[in-house]
């Protein structure tokens, strides 16, 4: 029990544990409950103070016993606080009566640190500026942010919308130079370009209508365009429902207010017009359509051609030449648009919208006066307008031709030559008994006469070369078989070719023979071939040609009495027993004699 008593002593800071000798010389002071209580402030230790109602040491009796800023509780302990009796409260700032706490300020001149110089007496607050009592520089004004008060770039009233461009940064130095002289750099406020009137803190351009040029109204502090009841319009243009409207050009409200043009119509010089169709504001007021030689016209709200003059046409695609041509003499648009005069060898002309011929090229004319076919007469070649139009050839027993625009002969009629090379006279000779030129020109006849272009004697056609060798026999000739062949040979060179076949060449009796039964005064010869170009060998080394009689013995050499005869064995004929002979005229003069040849097996 005792020892329990000591401690609680101890704790209490009371003077003494001693309960005997409180505040004994000991030296110990008692700092709170005490056995036995407290008597005076000279038992507690700490600065502390004893209740002596209580017996305890406690940290304070009255608000003087706490430092300032602070109140003695109820508890016997300082709190945060001020009192008529303890005013002081320190760097806390000054002692609000009404609530007994010490506040930042309660008025402007509790304030002393210059930046910021104004009391929020809501808050108890000091702040750079209040909107109540606004000590912002020009150009700036005291903006709420969050809980504090700033000053801000911007106006206060119309005074801060004059002057210089400012930066409205508040703390430099109180100048208004926009914080580029202030000795330091720009203090971050927004720079602003001043107006003529402030409105919400910004420079704009007016504050109520009038403060606007004509023609605009004041919205937002910014002058738009519009026009009220005290606001008017610039000269010409009528205030229409709020808006300044050119009654001369508006389509709602074209001459008037509230007059609508409908339908799409524009409004040109106070009058509802049709921009699809109206020549003078043609797409829009003021497009006035013009065609020269030509009508104007608006469709679909462009310019168009109505019509052209006459002897007129439009035939570009660009209208604003209007009918640019003059259809009457232009040779590429006659008569009408792209109607080109064609002159075919000539040169075209175009008169009273009417193709025609110029000129003719050299060699051409136009004979028949069709200018569709231009110089359709090549006087050149054409015996009917030979050298000229209906200048037409003559020729007698012939037909005409025109050679580089001169007459000639051109075919002669049947039984005719022309043997002078005259065109005026024609086909001056007649071929058919003319012994002079009997069956052509400068043919002579040897005999009296000359009959059907033939001299007297009649020549018999044979074949007249190897290609197109007369058959002597319809068939093989075979042993004992004979036939016999006669023509003559009226033109100089004629020949006669026959071909014969002989059958039976493996009898003993085998034996072809070609001789001439009639050879009037010698004059004949043939030759014996296998093949064109391939005379037949002879036995005797010869060949067979230049032959009066020839002939192949079975059996061998057998001449004949013919000593231009020759033999051979078989089978010294050509391939399949067949021969091609030849008779010629060796020599001498031209005459009617007929040969014959006997052919026999």
């Amino acid at each position: 029990m005792f020892g329990g008593l000591l401690l609680a002593a101890a704790a209490s800071g009371c003077a003494s544990a001693n309960p005997k000798a409180p505040g004994g010389d000991e030296g110990v002071t008692c700092d709170g409950p005490c056995a036995p209580p407290c008597s005076g402030d000279g038992d507690c230790n700490g600065g502390r103070h004893c209740d002596t109602k209580q017996g305890v040491c406690v940290p304070c009796l009255s608000d003087s016993h706490c430092p300032p800023g602070e109140v003695c509780s109820p508890s016997r302990s300082c709190v945060p606080g001020c009192s008529m009796a303890h005013p002081d409260c320190g760097d806390a700032g000054v002692c609000d009566p009404d609530t007994n706490t010490c506040a930042q300020c309660l008025m402007d001149s509790d304030c002393t640190d210059p930046a910021t110089p104004r009391c929020d007496t809501n808050q108890r607050k000091c702040f750079p500026c209040l909107p109540t009592n606004d000590n912002c520089g020009h150009g700036s004004y005291c903006e709420q942010n969050g809980g504090s008060w700033a000053c801000a770039s911007g106006c206060k009233d119309d005074t801060d919308c004059t002057g210089a461009i400012l930066d409205g940064g508040a703390g430099d130095g109180g100048a208004s130079d926009g914080g580029a002289s202030d000795g330091g750099a720009s203090d971050g406020g927004m720079a602003f370009v001043p107006g003529t009137h402030c409105v919400q803190n910004r420079c704009s351009d007016c504050k109520i209508d009038t403060d606007c040029p004509l023609g605009k109204i004041c919205k937002s502090g910014a002058c738009t365009a519009g026009c009220s009841n005290i606001q008017g319009c610039p000269a010409q243009l009528a205030c229409c429902a709020g808006q300044c409207a050119d009654t001369t050009l508006d389509y709602l409200n074209c001459g008037m207010c509230g007059h609508v043009c409908i339908n799409g119509n524009n409004c040109c010089n106070s009058q509802c017009t049709n921009p699809q169709n109206d020549v003078m504001n043609c797409g829009g007021c003021g497009v006035t359509c013009t065609t020269p030689n030509g009508v104007p016209g608006c469709a679909a709200r462009q310019c168009v051609i109505a019509g052209c003059n006459p002897g007129f046409a439009h035939c570009t695609a660009d209208v604003r030449n209007g009918c640019e041509t003059n259809i009457g003499d232009n040779v590429n648009n006659c008569g009408t648009c792209n109607n080109p005069c064609s002159v075919p060898n000539g040169s075209p002309s175009c008169l009273n919208g009417l193709c025609g011929v110029a000129g003719c090229n050299f060699g051409f004319g136009d004979c028949d006066g069709d200018p569709k076919n231009g110089c359709e007469t090549l006087t050149a070649t054409d015996p009917n307008n030979c050298g000229g139009c209906k200048a037409k050839c003559a020729v007698p027993n012939a037909s005409a031709q025109c050679v580089l625009g001169m007459c000639q002969v051109g075919t002669c009629a049947p039984g005719y030559m022309d043997c002078n090379n005259d065109p005026h006279d024609g086909c001056e000779v007649d071929i058919t008994s003319n012994p002079n030129h009997c069956g052509g020109c400068n043919t002579v006849c040897l005999f009296p006469s000359c009959v059907a272009s033939v001299c007297a004697c009649n020549k018999i056609d044979v074949g007249a070369s190897c290609g197109t060798a007369t058959a002597a026999a319809q068939q093989a000739l075979g042993i004992g078989g004979s036939t016999q062949v006669s023509a003559n040979l009226i033109q100089q060179g004629s020949e006669a070719w026959y071909e014969v076949s002989f059958a039976n060449n493996t009898d003993t009796r085998y034996h072809p023979k070609v001789t001439f039964a009639a050879n009037p005064n010698n004059e004949f010869q043939f030759d014996i071939y296998a093949g064109c170009g391939q005379l037949v060998p002879c036995g005797d080394g010869n060949s067979s040609n230049g032959r009066t009689t020839w002939e192949v013995s079975y059996n061998g050499p057998n001449p004949g009495a013919d000593p231009n005869s020759h033999f051979a064995p078989v089978p010294a004929v050509g391939a399949g027993g067949s021969i091609l002979i030849r008779v010629f005229r060796p020599n001498g003069p031209v005459t009617c004699d007929t040969f014959t040849l006997t052919i026999s097996n």
